[in-house]
């Protein structure tokens, strides 16, 4: 028996852990021929690339200003004209009737000022934020020869690198790493505390062994090739140390096993 037609289809536009891009506007174009409306998650891209609404064929897209330097707690919805939404809560006449409550007028001015300055040389800062990224993906692979980068096949967003560093534990780096000044994260941050590996690079279909050891790192639009440079510097000795441990773990669980037998 065939299933129902969905009433909503949601899909991301960029991975929050991976960057990759999805091919949004080819499905987008589906849900519209079957009349089944879209939203679009494009939280992780807006700011970062060229975004075209009206390309996507979608009803709604979602934004937030804090993924390029607004400010936090606000965002942003965009609904085609001809989809109508109904509001979840009412008693005011704000948003035009969808959503009462007094609008944050700092915040709105605050993401509108963000938006234009980031759309204002958006090209050209992704394709100095992609030299970056490669720079560090080169530099990390020559300190640990055997990392791999997820997604590095597909289109991806310019700032965003999730390596595998194979034999390392990624919870144990990523508290290294802290304390060494670098910021990374094991996965995305509404998964923050979280010791469970990334579903996201479950659902690619990498082995535990990559999961394992997968970082996500982030560039801004203020990071340089000198700040790159550093964070490969503080990170060659906390590789060396976390080799050395792994090493050192190896070894024992060699004899316990020889004892063992």
């Amino acid at each position: 028996q065939p299933l129902p037609a969905p009433s909503l289809v949601c899909l991301m536009l960029a991975n929050h852990e991976t960057g990759v891009l999805q091919p949004v506007a080819e499905l987008g174009l589906s849900c519209h021929a079957e009349n089944i409306p879209l939203h679009v998650d494009a939280v992780q891209a807006v700011g970062k690339i060229p975004v075209n609404f009206s390309a996507l064929h979608a009803a709604t897209l979602s934004f937030a200003p804090h993924k390029f330097h607004g400010p936090r707690g606000i965002g942003g919805l965009l609904v085609r004209d001809d989809h109508e939404l109904s509001p979840q809560l009412r008693g005011g006449f704000q948003e035009a009737g969808l959503r009462p409550g007094t609008e944050p007028l700092p915040l709105v001015i605050g993401l509108q000022v963000a938006l234009r300055i980031a759309l204002r040389d958006i090209e050209s800062r992704s394709r100095r934020l992609a030299a970056l990224r490669d720079r560090l993906e080169q530099r990390l692979r020559s300190l640990w020869p055997s990392l791999a980068v997820n997604g590095s096949t597909a289109h991806r967003l310019s700032h965003v690198a999730n390596v595998a560093f194979l034999g390392l534990d990624r919870r144990s780096l990523s508290v290294a790493l802290d304390l060494a000044g670098i910021a990374c994260s094991t996965g995305a941050a509404c998964a923050s505390g979280s010791s469970e590996p990334s579903p996201v690079l479950l659902a690619m279909g990498l082995d535990d062994r990559t999961v394992a050891g997968s970082l996500r790192f982030s560039l801004g639009a203020t990071t340089t090739a000198d700040d790159i440079d550093e964070a490969a510097r503080r990170m060659e000795q906390v590789l060396r140390q976390a080799e050395s441990a792994a090493r050192r773990h190896a070894r024992g669980s060699s004899v316990t096993t020889g004892l063992s037998g």
